[in-house]
């Protein structure tokens, strides 16, 4: 299977296109200019724990409170497992970082976790964990016991370290990780973890509510969740998309 993804920018809206052995397999349109808030970090403060939903309300500085469910809070003690109810984990007027995983909706805020994850190429920071995992789209064993090896290593033989909520931030190493070398991956892991530790760094002196951390454009994003080891080629058009995509105009003339 071969796969390709092209992009282009026009009157404002890219258009993003996902190609399977020469067939259209998916097509995505938006505005250049919207925001998208799912991955956004903000520190919050916890308006009303509500035992009766196993929820709370979490003002995040946006125009309706978001909502924290207790399986998303749990992240915030270690001892935690599945039933433990929302009220053990946070109360009312409680500072946290929480990240949106679901835009509001109508009258409905946004969802959020208190399981922070920061996304790169290869890696996932996810501080409220303790272990290396790998994704589930890894089906060899032999290759997932590999790339947690892989990346411990990377971890220890460079004293890379992040804080986490109970020791060292845990990680998970993502599909294309699989067809990076160690450079590029330790390259990666020390650039999610730099900004895992600016974000923690603004928390320190923040006021709340406010946001601290916002994911990449449409864009940039869809060539760091989507680029895979068979993808053969992706086609920028535009200065327009190149910028989008976070390179300068000098790109367009480059050879790749």
């Amino acid at each position: 299977m071969t796969h390709e993804i092209l992009i282009s920018v026009q009157g404002g809206i890219a258009r993003i296109a996902h190609i399977e052995d020469g067939a259209l397999a998916r097509l995505e349109a938006a505005p250049l200019e919207a925001v998208n808030p799912v991955g956004d970090v903000h520190f919050g403060v916890v308006e009303r724990v509500m035992p009766r939903l196993q929820a709370a309300f979490v003002d995040i500085g946006t125009a309706r409170a978001g909502f924290l469910p207790a399986r998303g809070a749990h992240a915030l003690v270690p001892e935690a497992d599945r039933n433990t109810p929302i009220e053990e984990c946070v109360e009312d007027g409680d500072t946290l970082l929480v990240q949106i995983t679901r835009p509001p909706r109508g009258d409905k805020g946004a969802q959020l976790t208190a399981d922070i994850t920061l996304p790169g190429r290869g890696l996932v920071i996810a501080p409220c964990r303790s272990r290396i995992a790998v994704s589930r789209q890894i089906e060899s064993d032999k290759e997932r016991d590999r790339l947690a090896a892989l990346v411990a290593d990377i971890r220890e033989q460079n004293d890379i370290t992040a804080e986490g909520a109970d020791g060292d931030a845990g990680w998970v190493v993502r599909t294309a990780a699989a067809a990076m070398e160690t450079d590029t991956l330790t390259a990666d892991m020390r650039h999610i973890a730099a900004q895992w530790e600016r974000l923690m760094a603004a928390a320190d002196t923040a006021d709340t509510p406010t946001l601290l951390h916002r994911d990449m454009g449409a864009v940039a994003r869809v060539l760091r969740d989507n680029a895979r080891a068979d993808t053969a080629r992706i086609v920028i058009e535009g200065a327009a998309a190149f910028e989008a995509a976070g390179f300068d105009q000098s790109c367009l003339f480059a050879r790749w």
